[in-house]
């Protein structure tokens, strides 16, 4: 155990390590934490019933899948940083744009544009993770999901603590832009300053 947790740890502090681990937490704790919450501001700025809500969400899903799709293309065509800044504008703009919107049939292209830019984040940054210690990649990547799982559930309570207390308008545009500011700049930074 002892062996596992330095070996860990070695990773975690390796200068290749942090910001992978840095983005994915932020990436985690702000769109996660806020995708929590997407069906229940649904539901109350459109009074929407659950099948349509479901509907609506399930578009995010297609929008990962449509990545999924054309993935080699536009990987190729756009490289990781490329990635990195489309996904992130992308984001951005759908956060935002979600608590201002005036019908709900306007969150169908929204959710798909969400979708669409976070695959294309976090798949940049799940093969980040497989170039943390490439003498223990899957020690790497296992410390990659780690990261995000734990983040990903203090942003659940952290964002719902902020939904109840600020809005859901202020919580998704500042994550929208927490997570586009974040992306620019990682993606400026270039693939050894991640």
């Amino acid at each position: 155990f002892g062996t596992l947790l330095r070996q860990y740890g070695r990773i975690a502090l390796a200068p290749a390590s942090r910001p992978v681990l840095l983005a994915i937490s932020v990436e985690g704790f702000l769109f996660f934490g806020a995708l929590a919450y997407f069906g229940a501001y649904l539901r109350s700025a459109f009074a929407l019933d659950y099948i349509r809500i479901g509907l609506v969400l399930g578009c995010f899903g297609l929008g990962g899948l449509g990545y999924s799709l054309f993935a080699r293309r536009v990987v190729g065509r756009l490289g990781e940083a490329g990635m990195l800044r489309l996904g992130g504008v992308l984001l951005g703009f759908c956060l935002c744009a979600l608590p201002l919107l005036p019908v709900w049939q306007a969150a169908v292209p929204v959710m798909l544009a969400t979708g669409l830019g976070l695959y294309m984040i976090h798949n940049t940054l799940q093969t980040r993770a497989t170039q943390m210690a490439p003498d223990a990649r899957g020690s790497a990547v296992a410390l990659f999901t780690f990261f995000f799982f734990i983040v990903q559930a203090v942003g659940v309570a952290a964002l719902g603590l902020a939904v109840d207390n600020l809005g859901y308008a202020a919580v998704f545009i500042g994550a929208g832009i927490g997570l586009c500011v974040l992306f620019l700049v990682i993606a400026g930074r270039g693939k050894q300053g991640t």
